[in-house]
């Protein structure tokens, strides 16, 4: 071990270190022990920040604490998984640890915190989860992280790749699919513009003469407004749901330059009565998106708790209804089963324990495995579910179950017994985040096939 190792391993095991200086420090003996390439040392480090996460007070350092867990799981990750035939294991707990301190970060984030720390969290949350197919939320990371990056290069240049990748191999829709080639060529570009990682400069620009040799007529296809806007009665409805990237199509949230308000995601497969399921589902999600949107604008109070709450139990349906589609586009034996439900589709006998179905191991799709990643962000209060990486997760289905079988109100938050009383600008939160992860789903359920 090295002496400057030493040294920091002094301050972090000393009772007498203050709050910050332990962080920091522990921060620093990561990157240490990583460059070094100790394993043993960064997974010291991993123990030491575990066992002191709960008595850290400041909302600052418990943002830097999650940070640096989430660099130290990666790297092990990186280490013991990483270009091994276990990288596409559907469980991954090292991962899993990985998203779940990552996205804690980023709640815990303020002006206050080094800009280059926010953009590592946004650009390190885009990576991963562009890695395991879920890759309409990593746009969202991708746009934050050109909002506060000093590597807009490198974000822009794996947006690139993961436009090209996702648009040749995934979309299937031929319009959406020259979108996603025109910005990837587009954002290539921007990125040869700013500063890049050493060696990646040449690699983009051989991209770029790829991209333009094989696909010059697609680059200079020009799209009418009719292509991708229609027009609705009601503005503010489509100007809202355009804002908050709600639209059924998978470039509503890729660029803020883009306009495309149209609900045309296609579910494309030889069974009629899973292409009609499908487009039930959307009409379902549709009329939840509208009654959300309605809520806000009612002036009855009456009136819009109802559309709320409405919106909120039916949004949070359609996890079942796209569960029923998957185990019929699947073929599964227990389509049937009372037990079915989105969490346990994926393991045998619908049990964690169980292991996952060996005809999932079998399919290497990024679609079906970002699926899987979805019911990590839904919570349900059974052994072995409990563990999720959406940290808003359980007080979503918190909300659910006081709405299903006790009592659930508007107002300051109170939680006892029979009834949970919340403000509505909480609940708000929760349903748009609800929206946008039923969206998510419906977008790879369309792409898987």
């Amino acid at each position: 071990m090295s002496e400057q190792l030493l040294q920091l391993k002094t301050i972090i095991l000393n009772p007498s270190t203050d709050e910050d200086t332990f962080v920091r420090s522990v921060g620093s003996y990561i990157d240490l022990a990583s460059k070094f390439n100790i394993n043993e040392e960064v997974r010291f480090a991993i123990n030491l920040l575990e066992t002191r996460k709960n008595s850290i007070a400041s909302e600052n350092n418990k943002c830097l604490l999650h940070y640096f867990l989430a660099v130290a799981y990666s790297d092990v990750y990186k280490n013991t998984i990483t270009q091994t035939d276990k990288d596409w294991d559907w469980e991954q707990e090292l991962v899993e640890k990985e998203l779940k301190n990552l996205r804690l970060a980023y709640q815990f984030a303020s002006p206050e915190i080094d800009d280059q720390i926010t953009s590592n969290i946004l650009i390190n949350l885009s990576n991963r989860l562009d890695s395991l197919g879920r890759f309409i939320l990593s746009f969202d990371f991708w746009n934050k992280a050109l909002e506060h990056s000093s590597f807009l290069g490198m974000v822009a240049v794996n947006l690139a790749n993961s436009l090209m990748y996702y648009g040749l191999n995934y979309i299937n829709d031929k319009k959406y699919q020259v979108v996603f080639i025109q910005l990837a060529h587009q954002y290539f570009t921007n990125g040869l513009r700013k500063p890049l990682f050493p060696g990646v400069e040449s690699q983009v620009k051989k991209r770029l003469i790829a991209i333009e040799k094989n696909y010059n007529e697609i680059l200079d296809y020009r799209f009418y407004k009719e292509d991708l806007i229609i027009d609705y009665e009601n503005e503010k409805y489509s100007e809202w749901c355009t804002k908050k990237s709600l639209w059924l199509n998978p470039i509503s949230n890729l660029n803020p330059k883009i306009d495309c308000n149209k609900d045309d995601l296609k579910f494309i497969h030889s069974n009629i009565e899973f292409v009609d399921f499908f487009e039930t589902i959307k009409r379902d999600y549709i009329f939840c998106r509208r009654q959300f949107f309605d809520s806000l604008a009612a002036a009855d109070n009456d009136e819009a708790e109802n559309l709320k709450k409405s919106s909120f139990k039916n949004a949070y349906s359609i996890f079942d209804k796209i569960t029923y589609l998957l185990s019929g586009v699947l073929e599964l034996e227990d389509t049937n089963s009372s037990r079915l439900s989105y969490n346990r589709i994926w393991y045998t006998k619908l049990e964690k324990s169980k292991g996952i179905r060996a005809l999932l191991i079998e399919k290497r799709n990024l679609m079906l495995r970002a699926l899987y990643w979805v019911s990590k962000d839904i919570y349900l209060n059974e052994y072995g579910f409990q563990n999720i990486i959406e940290p808003n997760a359980k007080e979503i289905n918190t909300i659910r179950n006081y709405m299903e079988h006790k009592s659930f109100k508007f107002g300051t938050r109170f939680e006892q017994g029979f009834s949970l009383q919340m403000p509505v600008e909480e609940f708000d939160a929760n349903t748009l985040k609800l929206l946008k992860l039923v969206r998510e789903c419906l977008i790879y359920s369309a792409y898987y096939v």
